[in-house]
């Protein structure tokens, strides 16, 4: 298929999600051009060019239309709600629909976004949420690379917080890195945030690599599922607690998208010391390695990528017409 991606430029986990969809599809032989409206970081922009993904930063989309009318796209699919209107108009004027991701549990607008499609939902959460017909709304779970091969033994003691730690989260990390220092924790902070005693490794644009010499990651969302994917165990640690994710939580916590939501627990320092006791025995290795194998079964990106493809053609199927799907 020829898939036209939109999306607004952010350092966040939903531009890193955008961009490897992009890789995924084309590593099954679909055409993808990228709109990655303002994108301004040089690393992003190189990364794209050694994939061979074309991509555009206009920050108007729609001026495009005559180039992209060449292009013979067969859908369009939106993830940002600063491109969302600009992608209706484009699909009105290519006549080929338009899928919508929606990221957020407070994506506005609302009657916009109802306009597509078909709108896809990143958890069993957001879905229920939705105020639109069943029929329009298709769970796709975020998808994140796997690696092949990953080490889980003699890793030192270290953890990685990562996350974009807002003034609403701060004493709860602090609360969780004084903590883990306590216990004899190196603890590294990708993001933004800064604490006296962790090592800043700023915006990290492949945290794999730090991931892999870790026995823990600290986040919610696609941090949490990268962190398993590469063999940590993983604190859900948002505006609320859920806690470490375990066999028997597993399910609960991922139809929040490990959010911080499931459990929706006040995090104190007492509460976030009796999970992170866990760590100190030997559950530890254990949940590291459920971790992993739990990630290579439910988190591939290759997987989400054919589960989307799956959504394109449904919509591809409804006509080549712009507009709502009701």
């Amino acid at each position: 298929m020829r898939i036209l991606m939109l999306t607004r430029f952010y350092l966040n986990g939903q531009t890193t999600h955008v961009l490897e969809l992009c890789h995924a599809l084309q590593r099954k032989g679909h055409n993808v051009f990228l709109i990655a409206s303002r994108l301004d970081h040089p690393g992003y922009a190189q990364w794209l060019k050694e994939k061979g993904i074309p991509f555009s930063r206009t920050h108007r989309p729609s001026y495009l239309v005559n180039n992209l009318r060449v292009m013979q796209f067969d859908v369009i699919h939106n993830h940002s709600a600063h491109t969302l209107e600009d992608g209706l108009q484009l699909s009105q004027a290519l006549q080929i629909p338009l899928v919508a991701t929606c990221h957020y549990l407070d994506f506005e607008p609302l009657d916009i976004l109802g306009q597509a499609h078909a709108v896809v939902a990143i958890s069993d959460e957001m879905a229920a949420q939705l105020p639109f017909p069943r029929e329009q709304i298709r769970i796709v779970e975020n998808g994140v690379p796997v690696p092949r091969f990953v080490n889980l033994t003699n890793r030192p003691k270290a953890a990685v917080v990562l996350a974009r730690v807002n003034e609403a989260r701060q004493r709860a990390y602090a609360q969780t890195v004084d903590i883990l220092r306590e216990k004899g924790w190196e603890v590294m902070v990708a993001g933004g945030w800064r604490y006296p005693g962790t090592r800043s490794l700023g915006w990290t644009q492949n945290p794999q690599l730090v991931l892999e010499r870790a026995r823990l990651v600290v986040g919610t969302g696609r941090a949490v599922r990268e962190g398993m994917a590469a063999g940590c165990a993983a604190l859900v640690l948002g505006d609320m607690l859920d806690g470490l994710v375990t066999p028997e939580n597993a399910a609960v916590l991922r139809r929040a998208n490990f959010s911080g939501r499931a459990r929706s627990i006040e995090p104190t320092p007492s509460n976030l010391r009796q999970e992170l006791a866990k760590l100190e025995s030997s559950e530890a290795g254990q949940l590291m390695r459920f971790s992993r194998a739990y990630a290579q079964e439910h988190f591939g990106i290759d997987k989400m990528a054919t589960e989307i493809v799956t959504v394109y053609r449904e919509a591809a199927g409804k006509g080549k017409t712009g507009g709502s799907v009701k």
